[in-house]
């Protein structure tokens, strides 16, 4: 039986779903909002929300660690599942002294990469055996799904022990040819450099961390990718020079020869991607690639990121794509404007010189 906070903020998402809403802003004092097509759009019907709903509501459904972990950390992170289907993403955090509540659909279906249209690099780097494949992007680029379309495509086609290290577990997977254990921070694992402490000890053969944050975190990742298994992981960054340099500058400065030497050497690719408005409604995928030859491992080895970035707007070679390149395409195509491109490029005056010059 539904409280009538859980019946109030269940009736609001329902709403969102309908809306085909990606998130959902819940703050006192204002209307729902819900992100459509990458723009905030404000549920005028809807009432007022109340700082006692909110308040009322997270009590409801977190457990006693979680109400603790929320005073303590002023944050807590979860999933929350309505009518045994629809699930989202909670994450409660406090402003002005009032609880606020951000919450994303998290999708029952797990897309293909095909269906994601992501490039065919993408199918490559989940047949690796090990290495280290790195998602980047800001929030809300769709680093979560895509990491699930990969995942999902090395539970469907290899024999594999698979470990999941995420903050909230999102997408559910049901084992297929692969064993998928999925382990939560702050329920499984006490961080994510436990988590990947604990994998690195045991027989994994591809582990997967959900959302690679803090210098721990990003320490024992690097450190993991020496282990003969393959690493994938999303994290915050705008570009792969920007992903690589602060991997490399977690470590303390005696130790960045050798992260960087172990980047170099690791690497299996980088997936750098944005939701952009389409023309006509919705919004589209688009993904650069970065699949390291040779001479970009070098770069990255001898810590040359300047010529690193400038190798990857220039490169040509197959496999790799800067996004710049991959937004210009997409632009000259008619799929996206032009502005929208510009507001998510990695360098603005360059997307608009490869649009005009190609």
């Amino acid at each position: 039986m539904l409280t009538s906070e859980q019946q109030a903020i269940t009736s609001i998402l329902i709403q969102a779903t309908q809306y085909r809403a990606s998130d959902v802003h819940l703050l006192p004092g204002s209307p729902p909002v819900f992100r459509v097509d990458g723009k905030l759009t404000t549920v005028s019907q809807e009432t007022i929300i109340s700082a006692d709903l909110l308040q009322n509501y997270v009590e409801t459904i977190l457990t006693p660690a979680q109400r603790e972990r929320l005073e303590k950390d002023r944050d807590v992170r979860l999933t929350v599942t309505l009518e045994n289907k629809l699930r989202f993403r909670l994450v409660a955090q406090y402003q002005k002294g009032n609880l606020a509540l951000d919450m994303r659909y998290i999708p029952a279906a797990i897309p293909t990469i095909a269906e994601l249209g992501l490039p065919a690099a993408v199918e490559t780097f989940s047949r690796s055996t090990h290495g280290f494949v790195l998602i980047i992007g800001p929030y809300g680029s769709g680093r979560s799904t895509t990491l699930a379309a990969m995942l999902q495509a090395i539970n469907l086609k290899r024999a594999a022990h698979v470990v999941t290290i995420e903050r909230p577990i999102e997408f559910l997977y049901a084992s297929e040819k692969s064993i998928v254990e999925q382990r939560e921070v702050g329920v499984d694992v006490e961080s994510v450099a436990h988590g990947i402490a604990m994998a690195d000890r045991e027989d994994v053969d591809v582990l997967v961390i959900g959302e690679l944050d803090g210098q721990d975190g990003m320490r024992a990742c690097v450190q993991a990718i020496h282990s003969g298994r393959l690493v994938i992981a999303t994290f915050d960054a705008d570009s792969s020079v920007q992903a690589i340099e602060l991997l490399v500058n977690a470590f303390p400065t005696a130790e960045q020869p050798w992260a960087r030497k172990h980047l170099a050497e690791s690497l299996v690719g980088i997936l750098n991607q944005r939701l952009v408005p389409r023309l006509g409604g919705g919004r589209v995928l688009v993904s650069g690639v970065l699949t390291p030859s040779t001479g970009l491992r070098a770069l990255i080895r001898d810590g040359q990121f300047l010529q690193l970035s400038n190798a990857i707007q220039t490169a040509r070679e197959e496999g790799t794509v800067s996004l710049d390149r991959a937004l210009a395409e997409f632009v000259r195509n008619g799929d996206i404007q032009l502005a929208d491109a510009e507001a998510v490029a990695v360098d603005a005056a360059n997307l608009r010189a490869i649009t005009t010059r190609e």
